[in-house]
């Protein structure tokens, strides 16, 4: 209960940062308004000296415009096709050596029992201690998209989603969502962390602690990144989002509202196999459909995006802590674009937990 009420308090004076916090991208805003608001007339033969401005902000069909959605367009094609060339750097893991658990002679240490392994290429491994660095191999890349959640109480329509392996080059992943999910930079981050079970709370803390997190989720802008799972302090700021849409009409694809990303361990996530999967040979994005698991606790609906880091193991929770870890070190000193020249304001708040908090 002491770890909550610090939580909270430090909530409270992550709520005052935001006031002190320079408007989310003002200078990108003023280059924006000078792109759209003025065309430069190219010279011409008989034109000399420095060349014109037009001023045109309203015309549909105007020369800005036109200009506007063609560059947008080109942009556009150039990020995702950026993002085509490094979806080829990015893999997925598999147990390929039983190590058998000294205790259960038919169970893997990676969670696996000898019958659920993919298939029968497994190498013996008696008498030593799994680790994903040799005891699993590679494929490339397949299961990433968008989930779209059934039989849940959400606004959010779709949340895109990637599975990659633990020993991804983070800055090419920080490179990668940039371009392909259109991450801007955000103006603050929240890493929220905590009990993933159920726990008790004043009523009074809990409503601190949901307003709280529902200012954070007014602030334009702003990132807030958890677990990913649809309990305990993850479902609280889930739910907190999901009031800040409501309450202010806004729609989820609004680019301006909060990203809220989830990274999890893939091996621990239910349904994965089910829903997050795509059937073999398929090579594009793939739209899942995500159903509430009967036994057990699936994603949280209200979370814009995922991250699934893949270390080859199954029902071990945890194994993303040092990919999250770093994810959010290059984002608050790079920003997204690897281009950035100002540090980006984050606030780490802990509700609860155990030893691996």
């Amino acid at each position: 209960m002491h770890v909550v009420r610090v939580a909270t308090k430090r909530l409270h004076c992550l709520i005052n940062i935001r006031d002190h916090l320079p408007a989310a991208g003002g200078s990108i805003q003023s280059e924006e308004y000078i792109s759209s608001a003025c065309h430069v007339v190219p010279r011409g033969p008989q034109m000399t000296g420095k060349v014109p401005i037009i001023r045109d902000m309203d015309g549909e069909n105007s020369p800005a415009k036109k200009s506007q959605k063609t560059n947008g367009a080109g942009r556009r094609f150039a990020q995702h096709a950026a993002a085509v060339l490094q979806e080829t750097q990015f893999f997925e893991k598999q147990c390929s050596r039983f190590c058998p658990v000294p205790e259960k002679r038919a169970e893997c240490q990676c969670g696996l029992s000898r019958d659920e392994h993919p298939d029968n290429t497994l190498v013996q491994g008696e008498g030593r201690v799994w680790d994903s660095e040799t005891c699993t191999r590679k494929t490339p890349m397949r299961c990433y998209g968008s989930i779209r959640f059934k039989n849940y109480d959400a606004v959010q329509k779709n949340s895109s989603f990637i599975r990659v392996s633990n020993d991804v080059n983070t800055q090419t992943l920080v490179n990668y969502l940039h371009k392909k999910w259109d991450l801007k930079k955000p103006s603050l981050i929240i890493s929220v962390t905590g009990g993933a079970a159920d726990f008790a709370m004043t009523r009074k803390d809990n409503e601190k602690l949901r307003a709280g997190l529902r200012r954070v989720a007014a602030t334009k802008g702003s990132w807030v990144i958890t677990g990913g799972t649809n309990a305990g302090i993850m479902k609280i700021c889930g739910e907190a989002v999901r009031d800040h849409l409501l309450s202010s009409g806004a729609s989820s694809d609004d680019k301006n509202n909060i990203v809220s990303i989830g990274i999890a361990t893939w091996g621990s996530v239910n349904g994965k196999d089910e829903y997050l999967t795509p059937p073999e040979g398929h090579k594009r994005d793939f739209d899942a459909n995500y159903e509430r698991p009967i036994r057990g606790t699936g994603l949280d609906p209200n979370h814009t995006h995922f991250i699934f880091c893949d270390d080859g193991s199954s029902r071990k929770f945890g194994r993303e802590q040092k990919l999250r870890g770093e994810f959010e070190r290059i984002v608050c000193e790079n920003g997204v674009s690897g281009k950035g020249n100002t540090r980006v304001p984050i606030v780490c708040v802990m509700v609860e937990g155990g030893p691996g908090t």
